[in-house]
């Protein structure tokens, strides 16, 4: 099946499937999904999308969450899709770059208000359920100004996030209530770094640059990162940890 592009992917907990949003010889996106063993990949979206950014497998692996342009309002839309395949259900009319909660009861996703017609400069970090209930906004930063440099990833207990922007690295851990607080903030290290992956213990992360250098962090007791990553890989796109840590 030819792909003209192909998206950011996800892979299923048992790190026996992957789905990845790409588009096709006329440019439209849809999901698709395949056994890292190999074989051809099944389409399970008929959205014809302008565009997605990112994908992500639920940790049960029976839903598979992204986002989608929608051309109507000009911004993207939270979705997700049954890994049998099916009709996909929006669940966020706005919203981008969606990440499950570790623990499958809520998918985490970004919103710009630069988009549209607001013109804040916050970013914001979202969550709902995953049949689109109880939608809640847990922060918002002034952390970026462009959906292209700004992403978060989940601790694997789902009590840490560490959160991406142009300029600074921020953590925040849940406390006894249950809410996001805010811990540590880190300087600039690499050449804009892009994006963060915990490992499966929490002990380290991944981060990745513009220029494709991937920095390993170890993150200490206290809970602070390392203050210098090491780079260990270049010429890396998205890397991502496999299930069994190594």
């Amino acid at each position: 099946m030819p792909f003209t592009e192909i998206s950011y992917p996800g892979i299923s907990p048992d790190g026996n499937w992957a789905a990845f949003a790409a588009a096709d010889v006329n440019s439209k996106w849809d999901v698709y999904y395949m056994n890292v063993a190999g074989g051809e990949p099944r389409r399970m979206t008929s959205d014809s999308s302008s565009h997605i950014t990112q994908v992500d497998i639920s940790p049960d692996g029976g839903r598979i969450a992204y986002d989608r342009w929608n051309p109507t309002v000009q911004l993207y839309e939270v979705c997700f899709v049954s890994v049998l395949g099916g009709v996909s259900k929006r669940i966020a009319d706005t919203g981008y770059r969606p990440r499950w909660r570790p623990d499958g009861t809520r998918i985490g996703y970004l919103v710009n208000n630069v988009a549209g017609n607001k013109a804040s400069g916050v970013l914001e970090f979202w969550t709902v359920q995953a049949d689109g209930d109880a939608r809640k906004q847990e922060f918002g930063e002034h952390l970026s100004t462009s959906s292209t440099l700004s992403s978060f990833s989940w601790s694997p207990d789902g009590n840490v996030l560490i959160a991406l922007s142009l300029i600074s690295y921020l953590s925040w851990h849940r406390d006894a209530s249950g809410a996001l607080v805010s811990e540590h903030a880190y300087h600039m290290v690499g050449n804009n770094l892009k994006k963060w992956a915990w490992s499966p213990d929490s002990r380290y992360l991944l981060a990745w640059d513009h220029e494709g250098s991937v920095y390993l962090f170890e993150r200490e007791k206290n809970g602070s990162l390392s203050k210098n990553g090491h780079k260990f890989a270049r010429g890396v796109n998205e890397p991502v940890w496999s299930n069994d840590g190594r």
